[in-house]
Parts: structure tokens; C-alpha cells; sequence
């Protein structure tokens, strides 16, 4: 029987308070991040954190110390696993591998390494492909299967966004909440990105405004009644907006119902829990918001699981 090995993962994020800073320094000492070079992106990383630092600390004991993201990401990965052995057609197994905090990437290839698998495929959790995000994946997974000498056949997919069955599950938990309030405004809500990053050629707000417009053609949504914005913007530089705070608040000063969907992340983490659950909630409430609805990310849902299958 054929072996698959299935390698996913995210940035990941501090299991604790006390890996708040260590998770951070990772973060920003990727040049994927923070391009320049060594010894100066070190530095850089060092006074980012320090700045950062305290902000983070609250905005993760907000939401009970740490980061579900692992476990969340497990449990996906579980069910991925269990929906492509269904199929009858080999033996996969799904791994786990994060950017920035354990289990790290070297340690799922160590992992595979061990299953020996027949081939490979890298499945980056991020709906939109970046250099930021997937792209940084990609590249470290790759260098460390050629370090650990692992030769099999290997396929990548550097996004899914496209996909029915990441399309449908978040069509469905939206509308079931669409009934819930008359005349809302939906907006799709991205993680930002510098536009530095994206005039470098980075694809995407191309693809986040793909996904939003054929998102609201699958809701049915008239063009007056939704818009893209980006979240999670920091420090001093230039971002692509518009920016969802200035977005929340005007809507909400129109006394608008809202209903915010996360349209880059695939589970709950700090930037939905926190941000978006609690943050701009307070934010759109003092502004006179009537109604504010989050829709929950597409998680363990059997449609975006299967979706998922389908592409491996």
C-alpha cells in the first residue's frame, strides 16, 4: 500500500504567556518578514519584540494566556487525515509543522522522515498565498527535507481560496446568520500586509479580492452591502487597506448591523478570538453599532475538510 505523507501548518503562536517574546523574535527574524540581511534583521527582530512585547502579552491573556491554534490545527489535521484514509486508495498520514513555535517544521520532517512515505504533499493552512506566510512555509519545509535527504516525489499547494470547499463552509456559516439581523453590512475581513511587500510583486489582496467577490456572488450580496478590509496592522509603514477599524466605525455610525467574516484565517487564534471578537466588537458598540455578528472560521467543517481531500 502506498504511503502519503501530508505535512500542514500555520505561523503558529505562544502556548503560554512566557513564549510570547520567544514566539515573536521568530516571527520577525524570518526574511520573509523582515527583509534584510543577517546580522541587522537579528537586531531588528531583538527591538521589534521589545516593543511588541507588552501589547502581545495582553492581547494573548485576553483570550486565557495562550494561542488554541495548535490544538485547533491538530484537530484539523485529525479530521484530514481520517477523510483522505476514507477514500480506500492508500495510507495517509497528516502532520503538523509551525513556523515559529512547536511543533516546529524540523520536527514533523523528522516525523515523516520515520513513516517513510512513499510521496509528500506541503499544505500550508493559509488560504492566499504570500511570500510572507505560504511562501516562507514552502521554502523552510523544502530546505529541511533536503537536509533530512528525504528524495520522494513531493507536490505543493500554495493555496486553496479557490476551492468549493473552502468557499461553501464559509457561505454556510454566513448564512445562518444573515437571518439573524434585517439590512446588515458584511465585510471580509483579511490579515493586512505592508505595501512594500506588495509592490515587490507579493499576489495577496489579488487573491483576498478575488475570494471576497466570489464569496459574495455564493451569499448573494448586493454590491452596496459588502466590502474587503484588512486587519492587524502595526508599527509606522504604509498598509493595504482599507483598514477594518475605519471601515467598523463608519458603518457603525450609520447604524449598520455588522457581520464580520475572516477570510485568511481557517481557525480560531488570537486575530479572531481577540481582535475581531472582542477589540473592534468593543470599538463598533461605542460607535453605536446595533448589531455585531463574527462569523466563526471554517475550523473542522466536514465541507472544507473534504474540500481539502479533494486537492491532495
Amino acid at each position: 500500500m502506498k504511503k502519503t505523507a501530508v505535512l500542514v501548518g500555520t505561523m503558529g503562536g505562544p502556548k503560554g504567556l512566557g513564549d510570547v517574546a520567544p514566539f515573536l523574535f521568530r516571527l520577525f527574524n524570518d526574511k520573509a518578514i523582515l527583509g534584510v540581511p543577517q546580522p541587522l534583521r537579528c537586531c531588528l527582530a531583538g527591538l521589534i519584540t521589545l516593543m511588541r512585547f507588552r501589547e502581545a502579552r495582553k492581547n494573548y491573556a485576553q483570550i486565557g494566556g495562550g494561542s488554541p491554534i495548535l490544538a485547533n490545527t491538530r484537530a484539523q489535521a485529525q479530521a484530514l487525515e481520517e477523510a483522505l484514509n476514507r477514500r480506500g486508495d492508500g495510507l495517509y498520514k497528516v502532520f503538523v509543522g509551525m513556523s515559529y513555535s512547536p511543533p516546529f517544521v524540523w520536527e514533523a520532517v523528522v516525523d515523516i522522515k520515520q513513516f517513510d512515505p512513499d510521496k509528500m504533499v506541503l499544505l500550508p493552512l493559509y488560504p492566499q498565498f504570500s511570500t510572507t506566510t505560504t511562501g516562507s512555509f514552502l521554502k523552510e519545509a523544502q530546505d529541511v527535507f533536503r537536509q533530512e535527504r528525504i528524495s520522494c516525489p513531493l507536490k505543493t499547494i500554495d493555496s486553496f481560496w479557490a476551492n468549493d470547499g473552502f468557499l461553501g463552509a464559509i457561505s454556510e456559516n454566513v448564512q445562518k446568520m444573515l437571518g439573524e439581523e434585517s439590512n446588515p453590512f458584511v465585510i471580509f475581513s483579511a490579515h493586512g500586509l505592508p505595501e512594500k511587500i506588495v509592490r515587490r510583486g507579493d499576489p495577496y489582496p489579488v487573491s483576498c479580492e478575488k475570494t471576497a467577490r466570489k464569496l459574495a456572488e455564493w451569499i448573494g450580496l448586493k454590491e452596496e452591502n459588502w466590502c474587503l478590509a484588512y486587519q492587524s496592522r502595526v508599527g509606522p509603514v504604509r498598509w493595504i487597506g482599507p483598514c477594518l477599524e475605519e471601515v467598523v466605525l463608519d458603518q457603525s455610525r450609520a447604524k449598520r448591523p455588522l457581520v464580520v467574516i475572516p477570510l485568511s484565517f481557517v481557525c480560531e487564534h488570537v486575530e479572531t478570538i481577540g481582535e475581531l471578537g472582542v477589540q473592534v466588537r468593543q470599538k463598533a458598540e461605542e460607535a453605536g453599532c446595533p448589531a455585531y455578528f463574527l462569523a466563526p472560521t471554517v475550523g473542522c467543517s466536514p465541507r472544507f475538510i473534504e474540500g481539502l481531500a479533494s486537492i491532495i
